[in-house]
């Protein structure tokens, strides 16, 4: 797989890939500096490019930390508040990382053999599937074409199939809605799942125009709010979505889809 390196800070100069110098133990180095400037390294085929950074001498800013190269590197206090292809060092500043991480939004976004799920940071990273057979499946769940565990009797991926064609099928309180998707019946906003509101149809939709206190930008922005303590939270439309490893983890309108607990779309039974 082909690896994209970006910079400790800054931006990426003009790449000019050449091949780089074994380190003492014979491998090439992820990041070294010499008489030339500083340069980013592809590990698997020992090819480097220059990246620009300020040497330490210059002066680094407040936002940056002096690394024993001797350059300024981004200072942070998680991987995500690096740039993609870093990681957060424990010394407290970005480095480029061994196995870089993929960010991503669907499955789509993955290769063979990867999903889209949800890290422990928050955010959407491709990362192995969960199976590769029936077997690998917790009980009434089977292997999915995307390589997720689905029940049994409805093993859809993702968002892109109808799970609903009648209200029946959802049970009390709820209704098929045109997707194919179960959504709660109200008539009062406190009637609905966590991020959504009461529409004029009074059915529980998405709030599409989020004002509410405790908005969030960021999936950090959720850390002090109760229902993040155990597990942490995703940010996603303003609002602090708990992460999940099964249903039992959510609220009782709520189930665990894709690591986050979101609004009860499937059927009843």
């Amino acid at each position: 797989m082909k690896r994209v390196a970006f910079l400790l800070v800054g931006l990426v100069a003009t790449i000019g890939m050449s091949a780089c110098s074994d380190d003492d133990n014979g491998q090439c180095p992820s990041v070294y500096c010499d008489d030339s400037g500083c340069h980013a390294c592809d590990p698997d085929s020992c090819y480097c490019w220059d990246i620009v950074n300020s040497p330490c001498d210059q002066g680094c800013t407040q936002d940056e930390y002096c690394t024993s190269d001797g350059i300024c590197a981004q200072r942070c206090e998680f991987d995500g508040n690096c740039d993609e292809g870093e990681r957060c060092m424990p010394e407290g500043y970005c480095s480029p990382a061994e196995n870089p991480k993929q960010d991503c939004t669907s499955d789509d976004d993955c290769g063979a053999g990867k999903i889209c799920q949800t890290d422990n940071q928050g955010g959407m990273q491709c990362q192995p599937a969960e199976c590769q057979s029936d077997d690998d499946c917790q009980a009434g769940y089977v292997c999915a074409e995307c390589g997720r565990c689905e029940p049994k009797d409805n093993p859809v991926c993702g968002d892109t199939k109808r799970y609903c064609n009648t209200n029946d099928e959802c049970g009390s309180g709820r209704t098929c809605n045109e997707a194919g998707k179960c959504v709660f019946t109200c008539t009062t906003n406190d009637m609905c799942p966590y991020g959504q509101i009461c529409s004029a149809d009074s059915i529980c939709v998405d709030d599409p125009n989020p004002s509410h206190t405790d908005a969030c930008v960021t999936s950090s922005d959720c850390s002090s709010q109760i229902q993040c303590k155990d597990m942490g939270c995703m940010c996603v439309n303003t609002y602090c979505h708990p992460l999940c490893n099964n249903n039992t983890d959510c609220a009782a309108q709520e189930l665990c889809d894709m690591g986050i607990c979101r609004p009860n779309y499937r059927p009843a039974n």
